[in-house]
């Protein structure tokens, strides 16, 4: 089990299914129950893919089944009484699971905490695609450690992706590209040179990509490395 977005909405329908007794529900009333978690208006986006992926573990563990209508859209069965112990069984290792079982009391607290961090680390990627003078240098302070660690952190988790042997047999040319792209830009921040561009395109939405094509994965939560050091060469995390 991997630590992506999609461990928090887990834990999210673990707290669903160990309220009421649930035996059927729509799409609608998991995403309604996830934003009460959330305070200060934040809104949890429904196509949000963490969430999604949270949905179709829980099918392939066998907790839900799923119905869907052209009009009234997903719904959901719960199969059996054993949802949450199933759901506690696959995130055993999850990091996020274990800090979750030793909030006590400020479990609901937490998890609000993350599912707001979840939505604004997604404003923020809408914001590095919105910048003005996407061309223009970073000015990037290359001796401060911060920095310094940022790039190490993204050229760590560039050379994952680059020996993924899985990534390169199922899609070579894209990994070529998407590698050879991302080490360029890493060499441009090294010698000052980046611009904003590089970083959103080679960083952030390769990363992006890789979240999404490959969630709940070891190479999915790598393009999620990759976002956030993006976004934080960008400042905007």
């Amino acid at each position: 089990m991997t630590d992506g977005r999609e461990a928090y909405y887990l834990i999210g329908m673990l707290d669903f299914l160990q309220g009421e007794q649930i035996a059927r529900f729509a799409k609608e009333e998991f995403v309604e129950f996830c934003q009460g978690f959330v305070v200060g208006g934040l809104r949890i986006s429904k196509g949000l893919p963490a969430l999604n992926q949270a949905l179709k573990v829980s099918r392939d563990l066998g907790i839900l089944e799923e119905l869907h209508d052209d009009f009234a859209g997903p719904h959901y069965l719960v199969l059996g009484s054993d949802g949450a112990l199933k759901i506690e069984q696959y995130l055993a290792a999850s990091r996020a699971y274990q800090t979750y079982e030793r909030m006590g009391e400020d479990r609901s607290d937490w998890l609000g905490r993350a599912f707001d961090g979840i939505e604004r680390s997604r404003q923020a990627t809408v914001a590095a695609d919105q910048d003005e003078d996407a061309w223009e240098p970073l000015q990037l302070e290359l001796d401060n450690a911060d920095i310094q660690a940022v790039l190490e952190h993204t050229e760590n988790a560039v050379a994952k992706i680059k020996a993924d042997n899985g990534f390169a047999t199922a899609h070579a040319a894209v990994r070529d590209n998407l590698v050879l792209h991302a080490e360029a830009t890493i060499d441009a921040a090294k010698e000052g040179a980046v611009t904003k561009n590089q970083v959103r395109q080679n960083l952030i939405r390769a990363g992006r990509w890789l979240a999404d094509k490959f969630t709940g994965s070891a190479l999915g939560s790598l393009g999620t490395e990759l976002v956030k050091w993006g976004l934080r060469l960008l400042g905007l995390l």
